[in-house]
């Protein structure tokens, strides 16, 4: 064999079958912009952008290390007699809930930056005693949000604090929740003049005729994953109303002449420790006394269910309505 031999031989045709081959581009198919969580600080008309992903050069960022959007801390209540073996659960205890967010501030400047700190100060300040919420809006567009009072030790001021000519400051957040549950979106209420011919998901507002006592079922489906208390509005005339539950049994009954005033009747237990006044009468006055045995203003348990309004004494212009806002253990 020569010295300077071919070690591979292509045939002519075959190599020209290679020369000839298309080219085929694989064009990568665009990302989808990143999916994340969007968090606004507010109180009185006045809110604050936290972003959780840096898009601009100066601002406040949401830095890793969140605690407080995943669901609470629970402990299970227990009971025991004496001889007996092991407990019985008698309910859940769920204390309040701690969010807390580190954040990061950049500015152009030092003067920016205490600026900027001043207004966070102000917006989240505990002495006004009036709670700051904190909205959370998920990928798929839905919000959820909690209140607080801004709670915890103050930060060291180091050396960084004092002299920069591109300030950054980094500090953390901790909002203390007496309602430990976020909130979903709100149902809007809508009216109509016929129960028969509009369903009842997920309001009910009934339009009664004269001197008639409505008493249908209505099926409600009720998001969230934790029970939430409805608020119910009647308006007069009337002389009784009774809220019941079908699957569980319950119900409660105020009896009292509406006139053409309005009843209130709010079952959050939260109010009996605020206001006190989870059942109201015409104009606003306490009407606790009208409600009968058991007082038992019952809540709405996620999933589906069947809810009877009774209203008796009512006249064309009686209304009736349900209100309740999703609760939801985490963010």
């Amino acid at each position: 064999m020569p010295a300077h031999a071919p070690l591979v031989t292509v045939d002519p045709v075959e190599e020209a079958v290679i020369e000839q081959a298309p080219v085929q581009l694989i064009r990568a198919e665009p990302k989808p912009p990143p999916e994340q969580f969007e968090m606004v600080l507010s109180r009185g008309g006045v809110s604050i952008d936290l972003p959780t992903m840096r898009t601009a050069l100066t601002g406040w960022a949401v830095n890793p290390g969140v605690e407080g959007l995943d669901i609470p801390a629970t402990e299970l209540l227990q009971q025991r007699a004496a001889g007996q073996f092991g407990s019985y659960a008698v309910g859940v205890d769920v204390g309040a809930r701690e969010v807390f967010l580190p954040l990061t501030l950049v500015e152009r400047s030092l003067s920016d930056l205490l600026t900027t700190r001043s207004a966070l100060d102000r917006l989240t300040s505990p002495y006004s005693g009036e709670p700051v919420r904190l909205t959370v809006t998920r990928p798929d567009g839905t919000t959820r949000w909690i209140e607080g009072h801004r709670s915890g030790a103050a930060r060291r001021w180091g050396r960084e604090d004092f002299f920069s000519a591109g300030a950054r400051q980094s500090l953390g957040l901790l909002l203390i929740c007496p309602d430990p549950w976020w909130h979903g979106e709100p149902i809007t209420p809508k009216q109509w003049h016929t129960p028969e011919s509009v369903p009842f998901f997920p309001i009910l507002p009934v339009q009664l005729s004269s001197d008639r006592i409505f008493s249908q079922p209505r099926v409600m489906d009720i998001g969230g994953d934790v029970p939430a208390y409805p608020r119910w509005t009647v308006t007069g005339p009337a002389t009784s109303v009774t809220a019941t539950h079908v699957e569980s049994g319950r119900s409660w009954t105020v009896i009292g002449n509406l006139g053409t005033g309005t009843l209130t009747v709010d079952t959050d237990p939260r109010i009996v420790s605020t206001t006190g006044m989870q059942v109201t009468g015409p104009g606003v006055t306490q009407w606790w006394g009208n409600m009968q045995p058991p007082f038992d203003l019952w809540a709405l348990p996620p999933g589906e269910q069947t809810v009877i309004l009774d209203i008796a004494g009512a006249s064309p212009e009686t209304t009736g309505q349900l209100e309740v806002t999703p609760l939801w253990e985490t963010a």
